[in-house]
């Protein structure tokens, strides 16, 4: 889980680890002018989640994924 486990295992915030697993990979290949962020000319894939702290780790459930602006099936 690349943003549950840095949240729990590093106790750093949710949105540092969301950076951790978006826009810090795109920035190290190269790619941050159409990945790693939400912005108008980006391609669109994104994940919506919702916080979920009932385990007892922060953890996070997907709720709609979307790839190239369109939503897909869960």
């Amino acid at each position: 889980d690349a943003v549950g486990n840095p949240a729990s295992v590093c106790d750093i915030p949710v949105t540092e680890a969301v950076r951790c697993a978006t826009l810090n990979p795109a920035l190290e290949v190269g790619i941050e002018d159409r990945c790693g962020l939400i912005e108008e000319g980006g391609r669109a894939d994104l994940c919506l989640c919702r916080p979920d702290d009932t385990s007892g780790r922060r953890r996070l459930n997907i709720e709609r994924v979307f790839i190239g602006g369109s939503q897909v099936a869960l």
